[in-house]
């Protein structure tokens, strides 16, 4: 990889502000694991689809593990997809789309795209609310250590209003996901 230079926007690749998230998301998987990531070739296997098709066969191979409640699918791209119907709606104060949590296809950005994730894992993990996260620590440039690629991008601030919505989206998705299977109240 070289290292970038010159102007963030400019130098980004693919074309980040091209890249369509939830067309990605909700195209059909094909099968091909060899197809680079670029926006030419859509549909290809980061998608719901092949998400919800593997953990399914770990369902299958692992029965009695679902079957306790110790299996459990962290849908981090169903997370995006439902922070995005937010963000489009203009619920997500100062972000427009999930496209604003990349910097380039796949690299997520510090603050708000990171934090989106850690929120998910911890809910998942201790079932219970987030509300009591401190998110300040995620807005802080220094936490994430020397980039020389700039793939954590510039930070998305995480401010109370945008927090809360992380929060609902998340207990909301993990309380309703049908591969959750987590047990929230």
């Amino acid at each position: 990889m070289k290292r970038r230079t010159g102007n963030l926007r400019a130098a980004e690749f693919p074309n980040r502000e091209a890249f369509d998230y939830e067309k990605v998301w909700s195209s059909p998987y094909l099968g091909d694991h060899e197809k680079p990531w670029t926006l030419a070739d859509y549909p290809h296997w980061r998608t719901r689809d092949y998400a919800e098709r593997v953990f399914a066969a770990i369902v299958t191979n692992f029965p009695d593990l679902w079957a306790s409640g110790r299996l459990h699918h962290l849908p981090g791209g169903e997370l995006f997809s439902r922070l995005n119907r937010r963000m489009v709606a203009g619920n997500f104060p100062g972000i427009r789309s999930i496209e604003d949590f990349y910097t380039d296809v796949q690299h997520i950005r510090a603050g708000a795209g990171s934090y989106s994730l850690a929120v998910l894992f911890f809910v998942g993990l201790f079932r219970e609310r987030a509300d009591r996260l401190d998110y300040r620590l995620y807005n802080d440039p220094a936490r994430y250590g020397n980039d020389p690629y700039h793939d954590h991008g510039e930070v998305i601030e995480i401010t109370p209003e945008r927090a809360r919505v992380i929060h609902e989206t998340i207990w909301e998705l993990l309380r309703t996901h049908p591969q959750a299977n987590l047990r929230l109240r």
